[in-house]
């Protein structure tokens, strides 16, 4: 009888192999399911049929059957592959590492395993470890262009561009016509400011990869909105809108070049895209799912949440509208950063300030819901109308009082903050080293204090650390105790990072040293700042390192701190 079945059963193999060479795809299935039927422990069947319904495009029937090929035989390579890539497809991470590293047990010299895996771990944020499996695949075999690559990759990704150069350089010169090497070339002359070569290389990637549409516009639109190419940029935006319809990046790209061109009512449309972004779904916590979200209806007797999104620049920035709505009759609940919660305390309009935390939110309480960076949009902010009145924020007054007895009498007192947190995707362009700043310690009767938090604080240990600077970041727990401190300075030199706008929100004076091809806010060539009255913008000419900015703010400071 066992014989008569396994007969049977390779007769339907026989039969299912056949309909295969065919192509006849969806009768190989069937054939190939009656084989799993008739032998339900064959682990080869299994996969058999796990392929064939791959080529089906049934994604759940081929992972289903590849996993049932394993529950028989661990050690299938091809059920292994097949399930990494499409746990990878999927961004199930943890999952592809396993089945990845399973292969490479069965098939220690898989090259084309080590880049998937190697892949799936920078997915993770793992780039020591893609680094390292990178590496040892050259170290098999170095004649392979596209390791080069993945290895250059994940070297610029960490910053370690001089590293990443030669890499790339050797990729090319093993293929010539790498798509990916020249993507690779662009990037690293990007970062080296080439941006005339950077738009060369790209446009060498987009001939070379033509399917690659998206990443060709968007970067070459990034490329010439850093050479403040602003035109051409917004036209690059323009067609990747066009070909991307529905790609939630390509309406944000093209909206943060039309307000950096200020035009308002066209960005801050396109800029509600972003609530359609992976990023927005990855970081909203809940809050987006609160329904219904307010679209500019009246607001007399409505209770309304607002709620944070973004950084803490961004939170300072737009909480001035919350006493519009109020003015409108709404009774405004705001939950912010728990760094902020103190600061934010001093803003009117709020009936009730919480920190952030989707659990204190009860659905049905209230009438509407909205991000923080929709108010801009849905009260109709154009160039004429920002709500610029500053202060709308106050330091605490006992805080005030505290640092007023403690900071330097009879000195101009200025505050830096010279690199950003480290989150934003621009910290390294934002980001000045200390050193940079040694034209400043030429100048007299100034008192030096440092509000800088984050890594970037250990660089005052530094023997080039030439300011002689008060360090207050042990001093500072919050947002209240950074902004009792401004409050007491004559001025605050920050690059573009949350003190900037702290300072604004206060209506202290403070310079803000801004990288070439700023964030949208800034706009282009003006010193000054339609969102706040006491901020003066030095800027880095396009191509140029910091040096033209710290020459130029060395230079005011001399004719302020005379002045005063």
């Amino acid at each position: 009888m066992a014989k008569q079945g396994g007969l049977a059963a390779t007769r339907a193999k026989q039969k299912a192999a056949k309909l295969l060479s065919r192509k006849d795809i969806h009768a190989a299935r069937a054939a190939y399911q009656k084989v799993c039927e008739l032998a339900p422990n064959d682990a080869n069947a299994w996969l058999a049929l796990g392929e064939v319904s791959g080529m089906m495009r049934d994604v759940q029937g081929a992972e289903k059957a590849y996993q049932q090929a394993l529950s028989f035989n661990r050690d299938l390579p091809q059920a292994h592959l097949n399930l990494g890539r499409l746990a990878a497809r999927r961004g199930q991470w943890p999952v592809a590492e396993e089945h990845q590293r399973a292969l490479l047990d069965l098939q220690p010299n898989n090259l084309r395993t080590y880049l998937e895996l190697g892949v799936t771990l920078e997915g993770q944020g793992k780039q020591d470890e893609a680094e390292s499996i990178y590496r040892q695949a050259l170290s098999m075999d170095d004649s392979r262009a596209e390791l080069h690559v993945a290895l250059g990759r994940v070297l610029r990704e960490q910053g370690q561009f001089a590293e990443a150069k030669p890499l790339i350089q050797r990729a090319l010169q093993i293929s010539p016509d790498m798509a990916l090497g020249h993507l690779e070339k662009a990037h690293l002359l990007r970062r080296e400011k080439k941006y005339e070569a950077a738009l060369e290389a790209y446009q060498q990637f987009g001939r070379l990869a033509p399917q690659e549409r998206l990443s060709f516009l968007s970067n070459c639109g990034g490329v010439l909105a850093e050479l403040e190419r602003t035109e051409e940029a917004l036209s690059c935006y323009d067609q990747l809108v066009k070909e991307f319809p529905q790609s939630a990046d390509a309406h944000l790209a093209r909206a943060m070049q039309l307000l950096v061109l200020g035009r308002f009512e066209e960005g801050l449309r396109e800029y509600e895209w972003r609530r359609a972004s992976a990023e927005w779904r990855n970081g909203d916590r809940g809050y987006s799912t609160l329904q219904p979200l307010w679209q500019g209806e009246p607001l007399q007797g409505e209770k309304m949440l607002v709620y944070v999104e973004q950084g803490f620049g961004d939170t300072l920035q737009f909480c001035r509208y919350l006493p519009k709505l109020a003015e409108m009759g709404a009774t405004v609940h705001f939950h912010c950063q728990p760094e902020l919660y103190g600061l934010l305390s001093s803003l009117a309009g709020v009936a009730q300030l919480e920190t952030r935390d989707f659990n204190k939110v009860d659905p049905s309480g209230f009438d509407y819901y909205v991000p923080i960076m929709s108010l801009p949009y849905l009260l109709d902010t154009n160039a004429d109308n920002i709500p610029a009145d500053t202060p709308y924020l106050q330091a605490d007054s006992e805080r005030k009082s505290y640092w007023q007895q403690r900071l330097a009498q009879g000195s101009f007192k200025v505050g830096v903050v010279w690199a950003g947190s480290g989150g934003h995707l621009k910290d390294k362009r934002r980001s000045l080293n200390l050193s940079e700043l040694a034209p400043l310690s030429e100048l007299n009767n100034i008192a030096w204090y440092s509000l800088q938090k984050g890594a970037a604080e250990q660089q005052l240990a530094d023997e080039d650390s030439v300011l002689e600077i008060t360090n207050l970041s042990a001093q500072i727990n919050d947002f209240s105790d950074t902004a009792a401190i401004i409050a007491n300075l004559d001025l605050v030199i920050s690059v573009d990072t949350s003190v900037a706008h702290l300072a604004g929100a206060l209506g202290v004076p403070a310079w803000v040293m801004l990288f070439n091809g700023p964030d949208w806010r800034w706009q282009l060539k003006r010193e000054d700042s339609p969102w706040y009255s006491t901020l003066r913008l030095f800027r880095q000419p396009p191509g140029e390192e910091w040096s033209t900015v710290v020459e130029s703010i060395a230079t005011a400071l001399k004719e302020t701190v005379n002045d005063a």
